[in-house]
């Protein structure tokens, strides 16, 4: 018996898996939804499974390429997977949309850091 049968409710992973399978549903009806697409990244990414949810937050960002939350759920994945350049020009993008948003400004700093880029990351981080 699983732990959600013994006690009437269903654990995080389980909950997971069934938000993840009615957005892949809705996807399917709805692939030009960014919203849906984007909700599919976020769910992909909770389970751990960025290079798929990079996949979805692209696939998104193309339907709205002016969408910053998408584009911030991007570049996180990205700077997760190591895909610093991409993260970086995702970042500066944000930057120009949201001048000064310390969020972005903090992890634009984390990913000047793992580029070596020492100088701008201790600017960046310092600014925060």
């Amino acid at each position: 018996m699983s732990p959600a049968e013994a006690g009437g409710r269903p654990n995080q992973v389980e909950t997971l898996k069934s938000v993840e399978a009615e957005l892949r549903q809705a996807a399917r009806k709805t692939p030009r939804d960014p919203a849906v697409l984007a909700s599919l990244g976020q769910i992909l990414e909770r389970e751990g499974r960025l290079k798929e949810a990079g996949a979805w937050f692209s696939r998104a960002l193309r339907l709205d390429p002016s969408n910053n939350a998408i584009r911030g759920n991007l570049a996180v994945v990205q700077w997760r997977q190591g895909q610093l350049q991409e993260a970086r020009s995702n970042l500066e993008t944000l930057l120009k949309n949201q001048p000064g948003d310390p969020p972005t400004v903090l992890l634009l700093g984390m990913v000047e850091g793992d580029l070596k880029n020492y100088p701008k990351a201790r600017l960046l981080l310092a600014s925060v």
